[in-house]
């Protein structure tokens, strides 16, 4: 009995040992799975991709696989324990624990309820131990729920969507935030291969992966952009792909899809803005080449002009020949050479005659032509020393060095002159042209660039004077003539200030009535130094400097007032001529100048005249006949002075608004002399007589003259035959006399004042 019970015992020691060698293995295989996954899940994170989701799908089906070994086994164990080793003592006492267990509450363990009762034999290990390899069990479970929910929650919250495909693109799974980042659900895309959702376009890259998924092995991933429908738009999403296997040990494709259509807009919007970038820097690039371009001609144009500033600063700008001032630095030069080796240097001033026609017929593109074409000609003989200039309209300077002696200086001048008797071709016309010209010679007329220049320039004008085509040396005559006119021009700047003009009265006699009917105002000049100098003398230089507008207008009002001064007096009522020059024409304010004369002085305008040369209308008769029309407008009567002398002056006679006509002096002192001069006289007289107009003849000094004019209806008379230029006493006291003894004027020929 004692051995049964020691061979019973020892039977279920070795049971007990071989159950405890069991439980403690699959306590071991329990840790192990538990470590091995739980490790895995928590390392996983929220770096999710395609290589940790395949690695944490193996490692849940081994688990699970794990698992099931582990209650398959203790199973076993359990059962070899109860139905095989076990005899009923077990049985009674499983069925005991069994009830027993079923009383367990939670206060305690099925563990502590058998110590408490004392059941301390070995089944009651074997319970113990089954126990906790129970627990651990429940753990094990708990732990594998816990790593699916944090496994389901992680891709749930996940931004990409986690799904896998069969080798034929067909959806086997897809995550469920699909709703989120598709806007489309689950049950939605199950059943749908993955070419039903893509765009068209991309199908093919699809279709490839698909038809090589042999070629993949587990551990490569493919990368790729695809658009996918979302709300009936095109997006852009992202996809990793991966091949592996499911629990079956089956291929299949596992990937994420992320959303990155913002991030392609924004890649597009940032290739746009790139393209328009270099598209504007392409223009700007362009633009700044056109700019450089640009630049770089303005540049060039800037440097020749001014080259051609400083070029023009010495220089004229038509013929391009030196100016007055490189002309004048060449001759100081020369000037200074001649001082030192004791040489004679020439100076020509030349000056074409009658330019002004030329313009006038040919216009001014002609005239030009006319300068161009003499420049050529005078620089033509011209030796390397020497220099030709142009310093006026159509004047221009010479300067010859080295000179021999006077007859070479005439020779030049002479073949230069010559050289003007071969017409100058204009506008398919041949155009002849001379010209006239002055020599001053250092160092006889000048030493210096100034002397030089103003004495070759006086000469000039003395040619002009004499004949046209023609030459004048300076002399001491001219030089003389010169210092005078200097004289007279710098004096006559402040003879009015200083009251040295003043007015002398020739009286104009009616041979009808024989009584004074018109007075001539003549300007006379009494120079402190001079003494009475001649208005042929001094009224060109006024001219000349312009001082005849303020001359003139002193002469209007010093004559309006004194012929006022005369009525008021109470003498005889005459009209004073008052002569006008050219360039008062040419003044803008004359008119007014009139009127403000008339105003001042109360003078009735009736008994004011004004005298213009022919030579006057003939310059611009257009403009001098509107002016006389404007002078007629204020009552003022016009006389023609010194009529005849210009041969186309008739031609305007009847378009002017003359009162009268004044026969030239010339032709009234060649009366029993010259029978030219009295045909031309006799033709006036007619031509008036026929146009309505009164005569008046200048200059009568002899009574044949008088007799010749008067038989022949003159109507009114002066001259020395009657009475010189007088001051205003003298005047005075033939208005006088002719107002209190109405006597007829005594000739001075007859009454022999001289």
């Amino acid at each position: 009995m004692v051995k049964k019970d020691r061979k019973r015992n020892l039977r279920d020691n070795t049971l007990l040992v071989l159950a405890s060698i069991l439980a403690l293995l699959m306590i071991i295989i329990y840790y192990l799975v538990n470590y091995v996954f739980t490790n895995s899940v928590n390392n996983l994170g929220y770096q999710l991709d395609i290589s940790m989701l395949r690695d944490l799908n193996n490692i849940f089906s081994n688990s699970l696989l794990y698992m099931a070994y582990a209650l398959i086994a203790a199973w076993v164990i359990f059962t070899i324990v109860v139905f095989i080793f076990m005899e009923k003592r077990v049985l009674s006492r499983i069925q005991y624990l069994t009830k027993f267990a079923n009383k367990v509450g939670l206060s305690c363990t099925l563990t502590e309820r058998l110590e408490k009762d004392n059941y301390n034999d070995d089944l009651t290990d074997v319970a113990v131990e089954i126990n906790s390899m129970l627990d651990r069990l429940s753990e094990a479970e708990r732990a594998i729920r816990e790593s699916e929910q944090k496994f389901r929650t992680f891709v749930e919250k996940s931004n990409g969507i986690v799904y896998t495909l069969d080798l034929q693109g067909q959806f086997t799974y897809i995550s469920p935030n699909c709703n989120n980042i598709l806007n489309c659900t689950a049950e939605e895309i199950l059943g749908k291969t993955i070419l039903d959702i893509v765009h068209p376009d991309d199908t093919d890259r699809w279709m490839l992966l698909l038809s090589t998924e042999r070629t993949y092995n587990e551990t490569q991933q493919n990368h790729m952009e695809c658009r996918v429908k979302n709300n009936g738009d095109w997006n852009w999403y992202s996809s990793s792909v991966s091949l592996v296997r499911d629990n079956h040990d089956n291929h299949m494709f596992l990937g994420i899809l992320h959303d990155i259509n913002e991030k392609v807009i924004a890649e597009n919007m940032l290739k746009e803005a790139h393209a328009e970038l270099e598209e504007k820097v392409l223009a700007r690039t362009s633009e700044l080449a056109t700019a450089n371009e640009i630049l770089k001609l303005e540049m060039d144009t800037r440097i020749k002009t001014e080259e051609r500033i400083r070029f023009l600063a010495y220089h004229d700008h038509l013929t391009e020949l030196p100016n007055r001032l490189l002309f004048s630095d060449r001759l100081e030069q020369a000037v200074l050479q001649a001082q030192r080796t004791e040489n004679t240097l020439a100076v020509m001033y030349l000056d074409l005659d009658d330019f002004k026609r030329v313009n006038d017929t040919m216009g001014h593109a002609q005239g030009d032509n006319l300068l161009i074409q003499t420049a050529d000609r005078l620089s033509s003989f011209l030796r390397k020393s020497d220099t030709v200039a142009r310093v006026g309209g159509d004047e221009f300077i010479l300067l010859f060095q080295n000179i021999k002696d006077f007859e070479t200086i005439e020779k030049i001048a002479e073949k230069i002159l010559k050289s003007f008797i071969k017409p100058f071709p204009l506008n398919d016309q041949l155009f002849h042209v001379t010209a006239s010209m002055g020599i001053a010679v250092y160092p006889n007329d000048g030493k210096d660039v100034e002397t030089l220049i103003k004495n070759a320039d006086i000469s000039m004008y003395k040619a002009k004077e004499k004949r046209r085509n023609s030459y004048v040396l300076c002399t001491p005559l001219l030089k003389n003539k010169v210092k005078r006119t200097l004289a007279l021009t710098n004096g006559l700047y402040r003879a009015l200030e200083r009251k040295e003009l003043l007015l002398y009265y020739q009286p104009q006699i009616s041979y009808n009535s024989q009584k004074i009917v018109g007075l001539e105002a003549l300007l006379r000049w009494q120079h402190p130094k001079l003494g009475m100098v001649s208005p042929s003398e001094f009224i060109p230089i006024a001219e000349y400097t312009g001082l005849i507008i303020n001359i003139g207008e002193w002469v209007l009002n010093t004559a309006s007032k004194q012929n006022k001064a005369w009525q008021n007096a109470g003498l005889p009522a005459v009209r004073v001529s008052v002569n006008v020059s050219t360039v008062q024409f040419h003044n803008p304010n004359f008119v007014n100048q009139i009127q403000t004369a008339l105003q001042k002085s109360k003078l009735d305008s009736t008994w004011l005249e004004l005298e213009i040369t022919e030579n006057t209308v003939i310059r611009e008769p257009a403009h001098v006949i509107e002016m006389l029309h404007a002078i007629k407008d204020l009552g003022v009567t016009i006389s023609i002075d010194d009529f005849g002398t210009e041969y186309s002056s008739m031609s305007y006679l009847k378009q002017m608004p003359v009162d009268r006509i004044k026969i030239a002096m010339p032709f009234v002192q060649g009366i029993d002399i010259n029978e030219k001069d009295e045909a031309i006289t006799k033709g006036i007289l007619v031509l008036a007589r026929s146009l309505g107009l009164n005569i008046i003849a200048e200059g009568v000094e002899t009574e044949r003259q008088l007799s010749f004019l008067t038989k022949r209806m003159c109507d009114e008379i002066q001259g020395f035959y009657y009475y010189k230029p007088m001051p205003v006493n003298e005047i005075e006291v033939l208005l006088r006399n002719q107002l209190e003894n109405d006597t007829i004027p005594i000739p001075i020929a007859l009454s022999g004042k001289s």
